[in-house]
């Protein structure tokens, strides 16, 4: 067997995303800039722009499994990201296989419930038998609120947080906006804003959690992990006027 790098591995379960504003190749974009050796495995293939998402190709669950299983067998993943998935007994499934060849891995989720602009990928049934095995949720305000059937978002993330630690993001908030409340054991911490709001970007979410699963791979603690996170998306917002970033870790 060659030799291994002296990085991190980290790995990424999410869509291909033909702009590579989002999903997998915004995933490994972020890793690389973060000092990880980023892996990944696609759940779905989309026909989009970063304007408009016009189909999905799911992946079937074994297809998806085939990948994982060579990647979790031969590196060192302690870390894995999870973007959009068909649902989350699909999710449910990849975990429980994932965990029998890396019993320690830590999973951090981005509920990802459809576009910014479209039809939703998919329903929330079932995942909440999911919880118990990730290191982090990281839904915002609408996903909040849809996935628990509860206008209070804030109130939901608490209950939540019983089960795993949640990241409830803030930018579509209508009293807070740029506020991410880090949420475990019902105790919140505030992420504030770091400066003026950027232009709109494509795909922040998923860089926001590829960023945190990053750090979090280098040793950093969850609070501090969010916060970096959340610099790395303010530095890409910042990068340029288009609805896609330019990727720089300074």
């Amino acid at each position: 067997m060659e030799k291994l790098c002296d990085r991190p591995y980290v790995l990424t379960i999410a869509g291909f995303d033909p702009t590579g504003g989002a999903g997998l190749v915004a995933d490994c974009k972020t890793f690389e800039q973060l000092g990880v050796m980023g892996l990944s495995v696609c759940t779905a293939v989309t026909v989009q722009t970063e304007e408009q998402v016009f189909n999905v190709d799911w992946l079937s669950p074994q297809s998806i499994i085939n990948q994982l299983n060579p990647l979790l067998s031969r590196y060192p993943v302690e870390y894995v990201k999870v973007g959009i998935i068909q649902n989350w007994e699909v999710l449910s499934e990849i975990v429980e296989v994932a965990k029998k060849i890396r019993p320690n891995l830590k999973f951090i989720v981005d509920p990802v419930l459809g576009p910014s602009m479209g039809t939703p990928f998919h329903n929330v049934v079932g995942l909440e038998s999911s919880l118990m095995h990730l290191a982090l949720l990281t839904p915002n305000v609408p996903e909040m609120q849809e996935m628990t059937v509860n206008e209070n978002a804030i109130e939901a993330a608490v209950l939540w947080s019983a089960k795993c630690p949640v990241l409830l993001k803030g930018g579509h908030s209508s009293t807070t906006p740029g506020t991410d409340l880090l949420i475990v054991n019902g105790q919140i911490t505030e992420l504030n804003p770091l400066g003026p709001m950027g232009s709109p970007k494509h795909g922040t979410g998923c860089c926001l959690s590829a960023a945190i699963t990053a750090q979090l791979a280098n040793g950093q603690s969850l609070e501090n992990a969010c916060l970096e996170a959340k610099k790395y998306v303010y530095r890409l917002i910042h990068s340029n006027q288009t609805l896609l970033a330019y990727h720089a870790n300074s």
